[in-house]
């Protein structure tokens, strides 16, 4: 039984060689806040290897969904094309956590939160979906 897939293979947008420089200032507050650091702190990746982190992670879930390895090659090369030449920057999250142990990729949650001051249980709700989302957040604000 062959496998079928509606792939277009034309020249997908990850074939061009050219990338978009980076500002000094960029280059910077990447190295500062998103790049991946060894124990010393030093960066062990650069810009590209920043960009192929996430996109690797950001393609590897469509495995999750039924796409063929080729999919998900070309889904990540097209990731990559965007974000190297700033077509596309995903959030601080995504950059900081994708590809890594780390944790979530989101930067906000809607938590549903009655208008009602007699409504205690509904609070308490909200702070035990808190907790499960992210404990040290909620921890900062108790203090």
């Amino acid at each position: 039984m062959a496998v079928s897939s509606n792939v277009s293979l034309q020249f997908p947008l990850s074939e061009t060689t050219t990338h978009k420089e980076l500002s000094e200032q960029s280059k910077i507050i990447l190295n500062h806040r998103y790049y991946l650091k060894d124990e010393n702190s030093q960066p062990i990746e650069d810009a590209d290897g920043l960009f192929d982190r996430v996109a690797w992670a950001l393609a590897k879930v469509d495995k999750q969904y039924g796409a063929l390895p080729v999919e998900v090659e070309l889904t990540h090369k097209d990731f990559y094309f965007m974000m190297r030449n700033l077509y596309f920057l995903p959030n601080s999250p995504t950059l900081m956590n994708a590809g890594t142990e780390q944790g979530t990729m989101s930067a906000c949650f809607v938590l549903p939160l009655n208008d009602s001051m007699q409504d205690i249980e509904g609070l308490a709700n909200l702070y035990r979906q808190l907790l499960l989302i992210s404990p040290f957040k909620i921890l900062l604000l108790f203090f």
